[in-house]
């Protein structure tokens, strides 16, 4: 019992900050059109070249704040009227629709977004996305601290399930 009470708390200490907000990590652009909010949410919050960038895609009544459910999202990324990236990405069943990419150059991005319900459009908006030299990305949320989050997060759940252990008896 005092296992399974420590895993309990471990898992909690580790899950529920990550789940904190809509994106975990990093920030979004967000912008309500014709009574739609787009999210698009990035990690990590400064953008780099080189970098891996996780973009999400969701979308929301703006009344009430509900999501829009949606079949897929069609993605362009150009800079300077050259096109980097073009696609469509389908909605998973779990989580958001979303994409890691690489910026190849500096500069400013234009993240054009299209959410789609079986081939017909729903709503669609463009953004700017900055996008820093190697060397500027310094906020960036690496795997390593991703992974010394989770050792800490299981260290302190190991001791609380110990220490609740010992104080039962």
């Amino acid at each position: 019992m005092k296992l399974i009470f420590g895993l309990f708390l471990t898992v909690i200490t580790a899950v529920v900050p990550l789940y904190a907000s809509a994106h975990a990590t990093g920030t979004s652009l967000e912008r309500v059109v014709n009574g739609y909010r787009f999210d698009i949410g990035y990690s990590p919050a400064d953008v780099a070249v080189g970098t891996q960038t996780r973009l999400d895609f969701l979308l929301f009544d703006e009344e009430s704040g509900k999501p829009i459910p949606f079949s897929d999202v069609w993605v362009r990324l150009t800079k300077e009227s050259k096109a980097y990236f073009a696609g469509g990405i389908s909605q998973p069943e779990f989580g958001a629709a979303g994409i890691l990419y690489s910026f190849p150059e500096a500069g400013e991005y234009e993240l054009s977004v299209r959410f789609q319900n079986d081939g017909e459009s729903i709503a669609e908006e463009t953004f700017t996305l900055p996008v820093l030299p190697p060397e500027e990305g310094t906020r960036s949320t690496s795997t390593t601290t991703i992974l010394l989050y989770i050792v800490g997060a299981l260290i302190i759940g190991a001791l609380i399930g110990f220490l609740a252990g010992r104080s039962r008896g």
